[in-house]
């Protein structure tokens, strides 16, 4: 697994491990070129209040790109908070017959 820290919040390196929470990701289809690495199962570290949007851009997925979210199973969106420990799936539109 590959650990990532998003390092745009203020203040970010100085916050304990016990105030981040530990996101676990896992992409599918075509969003897999948007793994840090190459696996496209990862955990990420967030403070607390981040959203899936906070998320999304660490990823570099833009809005412009059509994708499902799912927290633990739920449907969500990027205005969705994250939760320690929580999965986030993401994945493309899928059709055919």
């Amino acid at each position: 697994m590959a650990f990532l820290r998003r390092r745009s919040w203020q203040g970010w390196e100085s916050l304990s491990d016990s105030q981040k929470m530990r996101v676990n990701v896992k992409l599918y289809s075509e969003l897999k070129r948007y793994a840090p690495g190459e696996d496209t199962v990862f955990m990420l570290e967030y403070p607390p209040g981040s959203t899936v949007g906070d998320l999304l851009d660490a990823l570099k997925i833009s809005a412009e790109v059509p994708r499902f979210i799912l927290i633990d199973g739920m449907l969500s969106d990027e205005n969705s908070p994250l939760t320690e420990g929580c999965t986030v799936v993401l994945f493309t539109p899928v059709c055919g017959g």
